[in-house]
């Protein structure tokens, strides 16, 4: 949806580039295992991120606190052990503090590692994270 809709815009070369990099491997790659080929799809890898970025498939994570969080989050908050954290993943994703431009779709913020890496720990919880993430954003 996204790749096709960006085709309308005035330099929109998203489906085009997915699409190169789908024919590239393609050919450099005859043979081989299709789901070898798609993992290394660095683009598509990326529009794919970007996508569950601005419509993750999880309505909201909760945690239980298992001992007592002092200095919490951004407002330093204590929360008390036993009591239920829960975390809106679409709202999280779309923080302007955390992504630049965060209601649009810009799959290259994926593609540059720095820029990747630089992200606060659990910026991106399109499948939860940690030890509860779900097992299959691996299929994603």
């Amino acid at each position: 949806h996204f790749l096709a809709h960006d085709q309308k815009r005035k330099n929109g070369d998203l489906l085009e580039r997915f699409l190169e990099e789908v024919n590239t491997l393609k050919a450099q790659n005859e043979g081989e295992k299709l789901w070898k080929t798609l993992q290394k799809m660095k683009f598509g890898n990326a529009c794919i991120k970007e996508t569950i970025r601005l419509f993750p498939p999880l309505i909201f994570l909760m945690r239980a606190v298992v001992q007592k969080r002092v200095n919490a989050g951004r407002n330093n908050c204590t929360i008390p052990k036993g009591h239920t954290v829960m975390i809106c993943n679409s709202v999280a994703m779309r923080l302007p503090e955390v992504f630049d431009n965060p209601d649009e779709y810009v799959p290259d913020r994926w593609m540059d590692d720095e820029k990747r890496m630089a992200l606060a720990r659990y910026s991106f919880v399109g499948f939860g994270g940690g030890t509860h993430s779900c097992m299959g954003e691996s299929f994603a």
